[in-house]
C-alpha cells in the first residue's frame, strides 16, 4: 500500500495525467500490447484484413505515450514506477515493457531488474504457466478467426481457428488466455477478448450428473441479431430504512427538514416521507417505505402501491425481475423484447441464481431521453448495484447485446412468466 500511494504521490507531483493513476495507464497499456500480439500471432496465419491489426497498434501507441513520459524519466518517479511493473507483472507480461529500456541509465536499479526480468521472460517456456483454475465452463467464441494456441505465450503455434459462435470448454486462465479445448479435440489458449462465458449445462444436486439447464434456452448466436454496444447502468427499488434525510443527493443538497408526500394518482395520500428518498423514489421509480408499504411511480410526481412480494411495477406492467430487467430507449429496444447479454451468463448472483443471460426490456425512465446506446439493469438494491459494478462491468462501459429470435423469446417469457406478474 506505501509503494501505491508512493506513486500517486509522485506522479501527482510530476505529471499531468489527466486525473489517471500509474495502476490504470500500466494496465490499459497491457491489455493494448496482448490485443496487439494476439492480432499479429493470427495474421501470421492467415494473411486477414490488416485493418483490424492497424487499429490494435495505434491502440497501443496512443497507451503508450503517458507511460513514455513517465518510464524515461530516470527519476524518483520512473524507479517507482517500475518497481510497481515489477511487483504486479510477471511471464510474457513483461515483455510489453522492453520497449521503455532503451537508453535506461543502468544506475536506475528497477530498470535494470526489469530489463533482467524481461529477457529471463524472452527465454522462459510457458507453456506450462502459471493457471488459474476456474470452475469448469462452457464458452462462446465471439470473434471470427479466433484463435487456439498450443500454450499460453504470444509465440506459440496456432493450432486452430474457431468462428464467432463456436463454443469450447474453458478449465483455467493465464496471462490474458483462457485455456480451452474445442470441439475438434484442440486443447490451447484463447486470448480474453475473444471469449464469453456461457453455461449450457448445470449438475443436478445430489446426482453429479449434468443435464441442460433450461431445455431449449441454450443460446444460440447465429439465430439471435447483434445489437450495437451498450453502456450499462443499473438502479433498483429505493429503500427508506435508513436511508439519510440530509446530504447532497442528484445535486441538490439536503438538511433533512424537507418533507414531501407520497400520493396516487387521485390525490390519496399513502405517506410522507423525506425530501431527499422522495428524490430517489423519482429516480429509481419504485420504493418500499419505512411502513412496509410498496409504491412505484406513474406519472406527474404520482405513485401506485404494489402488491406484497413485489419489487416494482415496471412502464409495460411487468413486475420488475432482478437481474433480468432492464430499463431502455424504446426507439432502439422495443418494449417486450427479450435480449441476450452474454457475460452476464453463468454469473453466480448475490441472489443465488446462475443466471442465464436473458433480459426484458420492460422498463424506460427520464435518463433515456436523448440517450443512445444506453441500458439500465434493474439489480434490486444498493448493495447488488454495486456487486454488479464490480462483478458484472462498470457503468458506462461497453457490453455485447443480442436480441433473440421470436422462439427463445416465447421460451424466456414461459420461464419467467410467474415472475412477471402480468
Amino acid at each position: 500500500m506505501s509503494r501505491i500511494l508512493m506513486i500517486t504521490a509522485l506522479l501527482a507531483a510530476a505529471f499531468t495525467i489527466q486525473a489517471r493513476g500509474i495502476m490504470t495507464m500500466v494496465s490499459d497499456f497491457v491489455e493494448a500490447s496482448q490485443v496487439r500480439m494476439a492480432l499479429q500471432a493470427c495474421a501470421k496465419q492467415i494473411g486477414h484484413d490488416p485493418v483490424e491489426l492497424e487499429a490494435a497498434l495505434q491502440a497501443e501507441e496512443d497507451a503508450a505515450v503517458g507511460l513514455d513520459e513517465i518510464l524515461s524519466a530516470g527519476d524518483d518517479v520512473s524507479a517507482v514506477a517500475m518497481g510497481f511493473i515489477l511487483e504486479t507483472y510477471q511471464g510474457e507480461a513483461l515483455l510489453c515493457f522492453a520497449r521503455f529500456l532503451q537508453g535506461f541509465s543502468q544506475g536506475l536499479e528497477n530498470a535494470s531488474k526489469l530489463g533482467q526480468k524481461i529477457k529471463s521472460a524472452q527465454n522462459a517456456d510457458f507453456s506450462a504457466g502459471d493457471d488459474q483454475a476456474l470452475q469448469k465452463q462452457s464458452g462462446i467464441i465471439l470473434a471470427p478467426g479466433a484463435a487456439v494456441f498450443n500454450g499460453p505465450g504470444f509465440r506459440t503455434q496456432v493450432v486452430d481457428f474457431l468462428s464467432s459462435g463456436a463454443q469450447v470448454s474453458i478449465d483455467a486462465f493465464n496471462n490474458g488466455f483462457y485455456r480451452v479445448t474445442d470441439h475438434g479435440g484442440n486443447a490451447g489458449f484463447v486470448y480474453g477478448a475473444y471469449v464469453e462465458f456461457h453455461t449450457p449445462y448445470a449438475v443436478e444436486p445430489g446426482t453429479g450428473v449434468s443435464k441442460a439447464a433450461d431445455a431449449g434456452l441454450e443460446p444460440q448466436l447465429s439465430a439471435f441479431a447483434k445489437m450495437p454496444d451498450k453502456k450499462p447502468t443499473y438502479y433498483m427499488t429505493a429503500n427508506e430504512e435508513g436511508f439519510p434525510t440530509a446530504g447532497y443527493l442528484y445535486g441538490k443538497k439536503y438538511n433533512g427538514t424537507e418533507k414531501q408526500q407520497v400520493k396516487t394518482p387521485s390525490g390519496q395520500v399513502i405517506a410522507a416521507t423525506s425530501g431527499r428518498f422522495f428524490a430517489e423514489l423519482l429516480m429509481q421509480g419504485s420504493g418500499l417505505l419505512s411502513g412496509g408499504t410498496g409504491v412505484s411511480y406513474v406519472s406527474n410526481f404520482r405513485f401506485n402501491r404494489i402488491p406484497d412480494g413485489c419489487a416494482g411495477i415496471t412502464a409495460t406492467g411487468y413486475w420488475v425481475v432482478p437481474f433480468h430487467t432492464l430499463a431502455v430507449n424504446r426507439k432502439e429496444m422495443p418494449y417486450g423484447g427479450v435480449y441476450y447479454i452474454p457475460k452476464t451468463c453463468g454469473l453466480k448472483l448475490p441472489n443465488g441464481e446462475t443466471h442465464d443471460g436473458y433480459w426484458f426490456a420492460h422498463d424506460t425512465g427520464d435518463a433515456f431521453q436523448g440517450a443512445t446506446n444506453r441500458i439500465d439493469m434493474y439489480s434490486y438494491s444498493k448493495d447488488w448495484a454495486l456487486w454488479m459494478e464490480t462483478g458484472l462491468t462498470p457503468s458506462h462501459s461497453k457490453l455485447t447485446v443480442y436480441r433473440v429470435d421470436s422462439a427463445t423469446k416465447d421460451r424466456v417469457y414461459d420461464k419467467y412468466r410467474d415472475q412477471l406478474g402480468k
